[in-house]
């Protein structure tokens, strides 16, 4: 029996954005440790000045499971080194995490970071960079996806 999955020439459902956050309008819900130092809104996004080791934002529980495949969209800028990672689970494990490339040019990025299926309750924990940097996130939004 063919499904999308297996017949290629079978229509694919859209992706659905299962939570979506706009750093323009605040925080949403998101927490820094300590390695983010100073936070600041601006029209263009959430400016963040990281300082080492291991920085990062950790989001609210989600509303909704995603999957069966999630995808995290983000528009994110940044001088730190290039290697940024998402944790994601109930609780934060390597085992559990994406790292991912993002350009430190300061110049403003969308990237997309495949991630798998995720529960109701869970939590993101994006880490921008490793070390220290200017940093700013616009959006962050997570789609669900059929499988591949």
């Amino acid at each position: 029996m063919r499904t999308p999955q297996t017949d290629p020439a079978a229509p694919r459902r859209e992706p659905e954005t299962i939570a979506a956050w706009d750093f323009r309008r605040g925080l949403s819900g998101w927490t820094p440790n300590a390695g983010v130092v100073r936070t600041r809104l601006a029209p263009d996004g959430l400016a963040m000045a990281v300082r080492g080791p291991d920085p990062f934002l950790t989001s609210p529980p989600l509303a909704r499971a995603c999957g069966p495949v999630a995808v995290a969209v983000l528009k994110i800028r940044s001088t730190g080194d290039p290697i940024a990672q998402i944790y994601h689970g109930a609780t934060f494990a390597e085992a559990r995490s994406v790292s991912f490339a993002v350009r430190n040019d300061g110049r403003w990025h969308e990237v997309r970071v495949v991630l798998p299926a995720l529960e109701a309750g869970d939590r993101i924990r994006l880490d921008p960079c490793h070390t220290s940097g200017d940093v700013g996130v616009a959006y962050l939004r997570l789609e669900a996806h059929d499988a591949a």
